[in-house]
This record gives C-alpha cells, structure tokens and sequence, in this order.
C-alpha cells in the first residue's frame, strides 16, 4: 500500500510537467488506474491494465479539454485561432487572448514557437500584458525572440 501511495504521488508531481490537458488528463488516468487495479486486482497485472485503462480515458477527457480551449478561442477571439491555424504572426492581442482563455504558459509558448512569432516589447505593452493576466514566464519568453 504504501508503495502504491509513494507511486501515485510521484505520477501526480510529473502531471505538473504536462504540456497540454491531454497529457496531464492521461497521466493522471494512468496513476488512478493503476492504484486502483493493483488495489482491486492485488497483484502487479491489475495495476497495468488499471494503468492502460486509466490513461486512454484520462487522455479523451484532456482531449475535450484542449478541444474547449479551442472553442473559447474560436467564441472569444475568433482572430486569434486562426492566426494559429495558419501559422501566422501573433500580435501582443493574440497572446492576451490566450492567456484571458485559460491557456497554459506552456502552450502559449509552444505558439510562439510554432507560429515563428517575434515581439519587439515597449514597456507599455509589457505593462499591459502584466494587467491582462499574463505570466512573467511568458512575457520573459516573447522579450527573447526579439533579441
């Protein structure tokens, strides 16, 4: 039992590294399920199929997640998503909006990276970008592609 517990703490530390709800949905599944076959079944097989169980239904629910993200987009900032779509450059507006929706540094990040996107930062707009809930983390990665 307290192998199992040791397991499932160390499964749900990692889910803080996921990239996407998808990931952190299938990862979270995996850990709850293999608990709960290792509890149910009481031997080491019951834990994998829990685990195999637990991740394929944790990814769908992480998957309608990251569709919802894209639906905010799509009812909030209908622009935006299709700047992305296209890889286009993304404005400071852009990345307000995604972080105004709910969207992860880390896929933020990832846009910017996916969309080639360079910013040249006045502190007006660093201080709006601040006011509009978005993180340092993101902020510090935008000053850098203009470097």
């Amino acid at each position: 039992m307290k192998r199992q517990t040791i397991l499932t703490c160390s499964i749900l530390l990692i889910c803080c590294s996921c990239e996407t709800k998808t990931q952190t949905g299938a990862l979270a599944g995996a850990g709850v399920g293999a608990l709960a076959g290792g509890l149910i079944g009481g031997n080491a097989a019951g834990a994998v199929i829990g685990g195999a169980v637990g991740a394929a239904g944790g990814a769908l629910v992480g998957a309608a997640l990251d569709a919802q993200d894209r639906d905010n987009l799509q009812k909030n900032d209908p622009d935006t998503l299709h700047k992305i779509d296209h890889g286009q450059q993304l404005s400071v507006h852009d990345i307000e909006a995604m972080a105004k929706n709910g969207i992860s540094d880390n896929v933020i990040i990832d846009q910017i990276k996916a969309t080639k996107s360079v910013f040249y930062l006045s502190s007006e707009e660093i201080i709006d970008l601040k006011k509009a809930g978005v993180s340092e983390k993101v902020i510090d990665y935008m000053i850098q592609t203009g470097k």
